[in-house]
């Protein structure tokens, strides 16, 4: 196809399908590239069934229709990242392609998904179980009981408490930065899940009216 001259959608789903086929076919195994393929086979045609350009050029697609259809898909919950992920890499194509001007890809919005913090304070930190025999632990409580014999009978020092930092009248102790840097990623996330939760609420209710 010509970069000068911007091709149909479906033209160019049919390019990028089949880029992506002979991308996939030497990266994955082939049952993991014909999967891809499906995937992204089915959420394009059903994008642009939904926004209605199959037979438009590609310099009419418009961010807010992008955007509009990442909100809904996020709205309708599931494995949303998913649905929007082929369609995000589908729309950076066309930037690359020089088939639109726009890069379309960031107005497709995909939020990531709430992790409990249980599970990711163990996926983070890969805690693997101990296995303690009996003859171990035996072991281990004579070595315990050595050690406390052989410590000085003076006064425990008390551990010196966390810096504080005076903020007007409140003195408070300052947080790790680690952290806080995990406090404001969650509260980011929870201000797109608010975001996107809002935004939900919105278009139910035009629906309505």
């Amino acid at each position: 196809m010509d970069p000068d001259h911007a091709p149909t959608v479906a033209q160019a789903v049919k390019d990028y399908l089949a880029a992506e086929r002979v991308r996939n076919g030497k990266t994955e195994t082939n049952a993991a590239a014909a999967q891809r393929y499906s995937r992204a086979t089915a959420e394009l045609h059903r994008f642009v069934r939904v926004i209605g350009q199959w037979d438009k050029t590609v310099d009419q697609l418009n961010a807010p229709d992008i955007a509009d259809y990442g909100a809904r898909e996020v709205c309708k919950g599931g494995d949303f990242e998913a649905r929007l992920r082929p369609v995000k890499e589908f729309l950076d194509y066309l930037k690359k392609r020089g088939w639109h001007k726009d890069s379309l890809s960031v107005h497709m919005k995909i939020p990531r998904p709430a992790v409990p913090k249980g599970e990711k304070r163990t996926a983070a930190v890969g805690v693997q179980p101990l296995e303690v025999t009996k003859t171990g632990l035996e072991a281990r409580k004579k070595e315990l009981e050595v050690l406390k014999a052989q410590r000085p009978r003076s006064s425990p020092r008390s551990e010196p408490p966390p810096p504080t930092r005076i903020t007007g009248r409140t003195l408070r102790s300052t947080p790790p930065a680690r952290s806080r840097a995990k406090s404001r990623r969650a509260s980011a996330n929870s201000k797109r899940r608010s975001a996107a939760a809002r935004s939900c609420r919105r278009r139910e209710g035009r629906r309505e009216r």
